[in-house]
């Protein structure tokens, strides 16, 4: 199994020993620098919240969004978009419903 670490909005794929990679992330994510975004995939708090400001500014309020309008302006490819996108709708800066996904709450409203 590989582990995914989104840096800088790119994806690379580590390779050391998974034991190795598991005890780094757990203390990275112990300390806040890594957010599991699954279970098998972090992303640096940093990109985290890059991601999310460029949601708040991409998606109008009301509005329903497909993936494919999401990936435009985050940069993202499907592979790393989804897992995002789900952990997004776990964490209330989105929801998803039949038609697409739309900005909740107030975690993206601006300040």
């Amino acid at each position: 199994n590989a582990l995914y670490v989104l840096t800088g909005c790119r994806g690379t794929e580590l390779a050391c020993s998974a034991a190795e990679l598991s005890a780094i992330c757990r203390v990275l994510a112990r300390d806040g620098t890594l957010l599991a975004v699954e279970s098998n995939r972090l992303y640096s708090s940093q990109s985290v919240a890059d991601l999310t400001r460029r949601l708040g500014v991409g998606m109008a309020p009301g509005v329903e969004y497909g993936p494919a309008e999401l990936r435009e302006f985050l940069g993202l490819t499907r592979k790393f978009l989804i897992p995002f996108l789900e952990y997004c709708d776990r964490e209330g800066y989105t929801v998803r419903n039949e038609l697409g996904r739309r900005r909740r709450g107030t975690k993206l409203a601006p300040s």
